[in-house]
């Protein structure tokens, strides 16, 4: 950490997003290459909390690990791992069935169409986003996958605008654990938590929900939100528990390629579409995010990385050297936690 009397600016920001009614064990970390880390928590805030969709970034590593081992190709079909049967219903427009244009470079970066299991509206009529709010609620990966056979796509596969839809993440899921012959969560533990040291960050599942009262509480709006069976349910598309520092360690590791290939990395943060909520792009599991005056007075250079639902993130500014992890814990505001990286991140530039 850098000296308090050198973060003063950095400090404010922090302890003004903490005294918020609708933040919750507010805490941040901001690391510049070669040179100090700032870190700042609110008083008596747990270290782990839920890091949600920022678990794609995970997910994204151990695929693209796959394909630098040879165990997937990023033209492979989903179906040629896990069979035509599991994608029946996912992708039929117009009378016209789209399974075999389901591939690995698309399912990462959200250029299937797949409708959202979570955000859009399923078979049943329900939006599980919404719903959780009353109550909390399991499921895995292919009941989640089953929420959304037979619903209208958003578009064809490989053409327009990135569609966000965790449904793609958790069919990465299921392909990850048929050619690693392993669960996803002892994929997490291999292959990225125990080689990097993370040693506070884990996936939260059915398993492990005795550590959920380590976790930081969320909230919804000003009002406590528990749900371990959901955080617990959101598998490779949200369910990761970690720490600021731990995320800043694995960002070290994902930018600087150590768990894949340079090229990979390359391809990763360059092949990128528009998302249809701004504000960015998607690459293959990365976000690419551009703050403008809408945000800041002060424009900020390109970001790269991953938000998650909670008002967590882990964001990188290759620019200007500076990576940041942080959370918020609030479900319903999801740009709180935009605006709270976006001033952190204006700060960092001048004071590290």
């Amino acid at each position: 950490m850098t000296d308090a009397s050198t973060t003063p600016r950095l400090d404010r920001i922090a302890a003004r997003y903490a005294a918020r009614p609708d933040t919750n064990q507010v805490r941040a970390a901001i690391r510049r290459d070669g040179g100090p880390t700032w870190s700042w928590a609110e008083p008596g805030a747990r270290d782990r909390f839920a890091v949600a969709s920022t678990t794609k970034l995970v997910t994204a590593t151990l695929t693209l690990s796959a394909v630098d081992r040879g165990l997937l190709r990023l033209d492979t079909a989903a179906s040629t791992v896990l069979g035509l049967e599991a994608l029946e219903g996912l992708h039929v427009r117009r009378g016209l069935d789209a399974r075999p244009e389901i591939t690995i470079e698309r399912l990462l970066s959200h250029a299937t169409g797949i409708a959202d299991y979570f955000s859009d509206r399923g078979n049943d009529g329900r939006i599980l986003q919404k719903d959780l709010l009353e109550a909390d609620e399991a499921w895995d990966a292919r009941s989640a996958i089953d929420r959304v056979r037979g619903v209208k796509p958003h578009g064809h596969p490989g053409r327009g605008l990135a569609h966000y839809s965790d449904t793609n993440y958790r069919l990465l899921e299921l392909i990850l654990e048929e050619v690693e012959g392993a669960p996803y969560a002892d994929l997490v533990r291999t292959r990225i938590a125990e080689p990097l040291d993370l040693d506070s960050t884990f996936l939260l599942t059915p398993a492990t929900l005795d550590r959920f009262d380590t976790i930081a509480p969320l909230l919804a709006g000003r009002d406590p939100l528990v749900v371990p069976r959901v955080l617990a349910s959101a598998g490779a598309d949200g369910s990761l528990v970690s720490t600021t520092d731990d995320m800043l360690d694995f960002a070290d590791a994902f930018f600087g390629a150590r768990l894949f290939s340079q090229e990979l990395l390359e391809r990763a943060l360059a092949d990128r579409r528009r998302m249809l909520v701004p504000p960015g792009q998607y690459g293959l599991g990365v976000m690419r995010v551009r703050f403008n005056d809408a945000w800041r007075p002060r424009l900020l250079p390109p970001l790269f990385g991953h938000s998650g639902i909670t008002g967590a993130g882990l964001f990188r500014a290759p620019d200007a050297g500076l990576t940041i992890a942080f959370g918020v814990n609030q479900f319903s505001k999801p740009a709180l936690g935009y605006r709270f990286m976006a001033e952190l991140m204006s700060a960092a530039l001048r004071e590290l």
